[in-house]
């Protein structure tokens, strides 16, 4: 993520509950790092690149990812 970032120019912060939403530990130990990397690509780098090509996000803000009613989203001063 830290590679995006810089290549995006946005800075991203997580709220302490998107770990334990974003990877399921039983499929952590039966895929290991492949499952975390998809994972991580689908529930948050599509989420990004849909808010970014929506304009709801852009170059050089400072986003928080948080995970609520089920599902991730996008945070400036308010939810997108």
């Amino acid at each position: 993520m830290k590679r995006a970032e810089k290549k995006i120019g946005i800075k991203l912060n997580f709220d302490s509950n998107v770990p334990d939403e974003l990877i399921n530990e039983s499929e952590v130990k039966k895929y290991g790092a492949r499952y975390i990397k998809r994972s991580v690509s689908e529930k948050i780098e599509n989420l990004i690149s849909q808010q970014l090509l929506e304009g709801h996000i852009n170059k050089g803000e400072e986003i928080e990812v948080i995970y609520d009613e089920g599902e991730f989203k996008l945070c400036k001063s308010a939810c997108i």
